[in-house]
């Protein structure tokens, strides 16, 4: 049975891609801050229907988490967190919040380092960072380039970074 609570998650879930898929990524993180706040309700229902909460992925948290993190919105994935007490810490759930949680500091930096070094190679600024974030970084780099955050442009066998203005254009 399912409830207001379960719709509304799954209708928020279809218009948080429906933004990203339109490059409306303030639209998005805003459809996704909601969802979030339904996660407490959804799991609670799921409990009470099925008697536990074993759903190890869930696109609005997951994606919720990537663009929580690309906003800088630190609360945002501490309010997630919070959320998501009630599941054990080994859910799937969990660990990708961890990681987005964890990923702002990346963020933060790619963005400092893209302009102080406007042009840099990705393939470079990589080699900046320790190895274990090097997978996470080229999604960073995909995103932050999807949301407009920097430009991101084919150079050779790498993508040159450039910061962008506020309007979108980029700065040189």
């Amino acid at each position: 049975m399912r409830t207001l609570h379960v719709d509304r998650y799954f209708k928020l879930l279809s218009l948080v891609e429906e933004a990203i898929g339109n490059n409306q990524f303030e639209t998005a993180v805003r459809y996704s801050r909601e969802g979030i706040q339904l996660v407490p309700d959804v799991i609670a229902e799921t409990i009470e229907e099925y008697g536990s909460f074993n759903i190890v992925a869930s696109p609005v948290v997951e994606r919720g988490a990537m663009l929580l993190a690309l906003a800088g919105d630190r609360s945002g994935l501490e309010t997630l967190r919070n959320n998501l007490a009630c599941i054990p810490p080994e859910n799937p759930l969990w660990v990708v919040t961890n990681e987005w949680l964890k990923a702002t500091d990346l963020i933060e930096n790619v963005l400092a380092r893209v302009t102080k070094k406007p042009g840099i190679h990705q393939l470079d600024l990589r080699d900046e960072f320790a190895s274990n974030v090097h997978e996470k970084f080229r999604e960073v780099c995909y995103w932050l380039a999807r949301t407009g955050k920097i430009n991101r442009k084919r150079s050779g066998r790498s993508y040159a970074l450039w910061p962008t203005a506020s309007d979108g254009r980029i700065r040189q």
